[in-house]
């Protein structure tokens, strides 16, 4: 029952934050006036909409999401582990752009997510890496089954991720299957 109001919660922030950004997608976004001294046209930006969610877990049963070993190195795996308070097992979402897509940050790092080697293939690994905002390979669709699981997609492979035998989570055809899903828990702060 946490868990599930943890991902109804979940639901509704990302669900708040898409509104928010279509609404000053969809208004002007910007005042226009002329400056009287100079004849000049000015303009202000509208107010920045929030962005950065969480800190969450992701988690199936006792396992949790988790850069293996506290590694701070680029390239470092996820695989799961015993859940824990780590940091390592402690991720942000960060909206990555319009069409309602995250970057995933680890918390302990504070490196993103992304597909090994902007990897195109299954069976890549997911790694973490210095962020970069031009790279479609660290940017994630968080997608929700129903009220409890979610698939995490990435936006340009367009695949999932699963734990594999080998303990590494790697790129999978995404379907409805639990084996492939999450559950995210909000830490409370």
């Amino acid at each position: 029952a946490e868990a599930r109001t943890s991902n109804e919660e979940l639901k509704k922030e990302l669900e708040a934050v898409k509104q928010a950004q279509d609404k000053t997608k969809t208004s002007t976004g910007t005042q226009t006036g002329t400056d009287s001294g100079t004849g000049t046209s000015t303009s202000t930006d509208p107010e920045p909409t929030p962005s950065t969610l969480g800190p969450f877990t992701l988690f199936k049963g006792d396992q949790c999401l988790e850069v293996q070993g506290k590694n701070l190195v680029d390239g470092a795996p996820l695989g799961m582990g015993k859940c824990s308070s780590g940091s390592n097992q402690t991720f942000a979402f960060d909206q990555a752009d319009q069409t309602g897509s995250y970057r995933i940050i680890a918390q302990h790092s504070q490196k993103c997510l992304k597909v090994e080697a902007a990897g195109l293939n299954l069976g890549a690994k997911l790694v973490q890496s210095t962020c970069d905002i031009s790279d479609k390979s660290e940017q994630f669709y968080i997608l929700g089954l129903n009220e409890n699981d979610f698939l995490l997609q990435n936006l340009k492979s367009q695949y999932c991720f699963n734990l594999q035998t080998n303990g590494f989570l790697t790129q999978v055809i995404c379907d409805t299957k639990s084996a492939a899903s999450f559950r995210i828990n909000k830490i409370a702060q």
